[in-house]
């Protein structure tokens, strides 16, 4: 599982992105927050792991939110 995972990292984020970007439209249509905090919490995961998480970043993102 660990190699298939190493093989096909990039093909993985691709497809990771994808589905995120394709939900953020569809829950950015939808009249209710429900989706809004589920997906939410979803990127905060994501941004967990990401390299690009700093805290320089973070605090961007933390004002943005305000």
């Amino acid at each position: 599982m660990i190699d298939w995972i190493v093989e096909n990292y990039k093909d993985i984020c691709v497809w990771i992105t994808t589905i995120v970007g394709c939900a953020s439209s569809i829950v950015k249509l939808t009249p209710t927050t429900k989706d809004d905090t589920v997906l939410n919490k979803v990127v905060q995961v994501i941004s967990v792991a990401s390299i690009f998480n700093t805290k320089k970043d973070q605090a961007t993102l933390d004002k943005a939110k305000k």
